[in-house]
């Protein structure tokens, strides 16, 4: 049941991303750039591949899809491209032989599935149906906030950069740390969006610059934490036996 569930919220997740020029598209390399490096990383090499042609065939489309875009990929090509990043993930992590965490799933998929879930969640709380079409996406708020089109791109994608290293560090760690480490940084882009309406008359674009680095920080923070308290531990039952 989780698989499957993983597998339709990456699939509309990447459906619902697809709102900005280049953003879904752009999202998809550096998620599949994630899981190849991993994949080759452990041997991997048929998910490796896998990723890095669909890495190809993406940056070739990106050459017409950034803004102001010329080609789109539409429902098809969005929901597509987010069932193949959601599926070699898993294929990569949930093989019982190989030594990577089973949750970084989360984080190599993780602007998208936030994205998803926090809109979903508030529609659900407002009463209406989480299927229906509104302007509550993190991309559409940072619009809102005044930023331009390639400047909100561009902020995203440096989030889900953040998550990729995030992933790098903790590759090996326990499942537990990873969902902590997935959690906290999903609270730290969430929160200050929840009061997006009253920051927006007080702040300029440039003022969100914290806003922006935070998640990342913590993120890295918290992936260098939960190894060093790793290290420390395997250090000791090491000693005591």
């Amino acid at each position: 049941p989780v698989t499957f569930l993983f597998l339709l919220g990456g699939t509309n997740a990447f459906n619902l991303a697809d709102g900005l020029d280049g953003l879904a598209g752009g999202m998809g390399v550096l998620c599949l750039c994630g899981t190849g490096l991993l994949a080759y990383t452990v041997g991997d090499n048929a998910v490796g591949a896998a990723a890095v042609m669909m890495v190809g065939a993406l940056i070739g489309f990106l050459r017409f899809n950034t803004h102001p875009a010329r080609v789109f990929m539409g429902d098809a090509g969005s929901q597509a491209l987010g069932f193949c990043a959601a599926f070699l993930a898993l294929l990569l992590t949930q093989d019982p032989g190989t030594p990577l965490s089973t949750a970084l799933p989360l984080l190599l998929l993780g602007v998208p599935i936030i994205d998803t879930a926090m809109v979903m969640i508030e529609r659900l709380l407002d009463g209406v149906s989480p299927f229906r079409a509104d302007r509550r996406h993190i991309h559409h708020r940072l619009l809102s906030l005044g930023f331009a089109h390639r400047e909100a791109v561009s902020l995203l994608y440096v989030l889900q950069g953040g998550l990729l290293v995030a992933a790098w560090l903790m590759r090996y760690d326990p499942d537990s740390m990873v969902a902590m480490v997935f959690t906290g940084f999903a609270l730290l882009v969430v929160l200050p969006h929840a009061s997006v309406a009253s920051l927006r008359a007080l702040l300029s674009p440039m003022d969100f610059a914290p806003v922006i680095a935070a998640p990342i920080v913590a993120a890295l923070a918290a992936g260098a934490g939960a190894r060093a308290a790793a290290a420390y531990f395997h250090a000791q039952a090491a000693r005591v036996g």
